[in-house]
């Protein structure tokens, strides 16, 4: 009998040995995961469109959206707020290590009504691009609601910012017969009653009122704020960069994949909004990035 007691006794020291080792492991690796540095004096930026069960190209899932977040936590990425990243592009601000920062193209309703539920939750900020006429024209998008003002302005009482996609340049321009149609912002217009394109000072010109109106209408609205610009489709050239620049436009956002840095001349994102990204592709995409 008692050498049944002292073989149990082992063997119960044995069971807790072996659990505390795990232990000791789970704990070891969730803490080199809460210490990972990905990345220094960089943020990444991540484009999302449209927030619905019905996932397509440019949208995806609440319960997707909420596990890119919860992932992205996991991997100890920081959320930083627009003000953060202003101030570390313009000011020479220090930024956390793996800074990201969140942003959303169109200003569609689905912002609010699902996007915004899920960011106050996590506590995350982000940033929307809206096309300023589809919500100064409750109208304008019957098919596809877009942000009200009065939303907005909710919003960024609690931490959300919104910012220019254009006044009225988020679509494609008509063309001559047989001409391909281009991107209102990026491409002269074709003038059908006189059978011509726009000439360089017309199309300029075109383009820099659209910018200042969008501009002065949202801080009419939301109060005044930095002139940022995102380019729809991610389409732009060099007369739409001297015009915004004009217009006030102090930082340009694109939709092309990168990082940036302090001398980021115009802003990538890395588009996490489709139906085919999910939480551990987003994480593989980013990990390209890793210094």
């Amino acid at each position: 009998m008692e050498r049944k007691k002292k073989v149990l006794i082992v063997l119960l020291s044995l069971l807790a040995f072996f659990n505390a080792a795990a232990l000791f492991k789970t704990v070891e690796k969730v803490t080199a995961q809460s210490d990972r540095i990905h990345y220094k004096d960089k943020v990444i930026v991540l484009l999302y469109h449209h927030i619905d069960d019905k996932e397509d190209g440019v949208t995806i899932s609440q319960e997707k959206f909420q596990s890119h977040i919860r992932a992205l936590k996991k991997e100890n990425y920081r959320f930083i707020s627009m003000d953060e990243l202003l101030a570390f592009m313009k000011e020479n601000k220090p930024l956390p290590p793996n800074a990201i920062h969140i942003t959303f193209d169109d200003g569609y309703e689905s912002f609010y009504t699902k996007a915004y539920p899920i960011l106050q939750e996590e506590r995350v900020s982000a940033t929307n691009f809206i096309v300023v006429y589809s919500s100064d024209d409750p109208e304008a998008r019957p098919l596809l609601p877009h942000l009200t003002w009065e939303q907005m302005k909710e919003m960024k009482q609690n931490g959300q910012s919104f910012y220019s996609h254009t006044y009225d340049h988020h679509h494609y321009l008509p063309g001559k017969k047989d001409a391909p149609v281009m991107h209102a912002l990026a491409h002269p217009m074709y003038l059908e009653e006189q059978k011509r394109l726009e000439n360089p000072k017309e199309y300029k010109k075109r383009v820099k009122n659209d910018i200042a109106l969008a501009n002065v209408i949202i801080n009419e609205k939301l109060g005044a704020q930095p002139r940022l610009l995102a380019f729809p489709y991610g389409d732009y050239n060099e007369t739409v960069l001297q015009a915004a620049k004009e217009a006030g436009v102090q930082l340009f956002f694109s939709a092309r994949d990168g990082i940036n840095d302090r001398n980021t001349p115009i802003l990538f994102r890395i588009n996490a909004g489709a139906y085919d990204i999910s939480a551990k592709e987003l994480i593989y995409k980013l990990k390209k990035y890793d210094e």
